[in-house]
């Protein structure tokens, strides 16, 4: 199996953001979805230097009660817990399978960009499980990335029946 492709490298991120909190004389609201097990390695190496950057925020929203404490444990202070947007109401009555969606079992839909920190390789993983517990299941996976070709090739050598289906509007 030939070697990963090399991850993509933005130059200069973070250090453009950062001078610009330091410049801007307009009110500022920083947004932290970041949840680590363990804490955040960045924000702990760094925590000297980036609690100017904090200081300056005139307010802080965190996606959820885990990313607050993550980022709390480092720049203390108050946060809004404001969680990730979904339009509750377009998903509360059921609908028909979408024309693109043949199968007619189980699915498994998993939505979002494919990279290794969204853990989708644990899904195609665990699909193997599922599928010796519910007949038919199919994993469906709506997205790209960078790991969509080697989680293909995993799930089609793990035998999990998996639809790659790229990215949507």
């Amino acid at each position: 199996m030939p070697p990963p492709p090399p991850k993509p490298f933005v130059p200069f991120t973070p250090f453009v953001p950062w001078h610009v909190v330091l410049r801007s004389r307009a009110p500022l609201v920083g947004t932290f979805p970041v949840h680590r097990e363990g804490g955040h390695r960045l924000y702990a190496a760094a925590s000297w230097m980036l609690r100017p950057l904090a200081r300056r925020l005139r307010a802080r929203i965190a996606v959820s009660e885990t990313a607050r404490r993550t980022t709390a444990r480092h720049f203390p202070g108050e946060y809004v817990i404001v969680p990730n947007g979904i339009e509750v109401e377009r998903f509360a009555t059921p609908c028909g399978r979408p024309a693109g969606l043949p199968h007619n079992g189980p699915v498994v839909l998993c939505v979002g960009r494919i990279e290794p920190r969204k853990g989708v390789e644990h899904l195609v993983r665990a699909m193997r499980h599922v599928s010796a517990e519910v007949h038919n299941a199919r994993l469906v996976v709506v997205g790209d990335g960078p790991e969509r070709a080697a989680l293909a090739t995993l799930a089609t050598q793990s035998g999990v029946r998996a639809s790659f289906v790229g990215a949507v509007t």
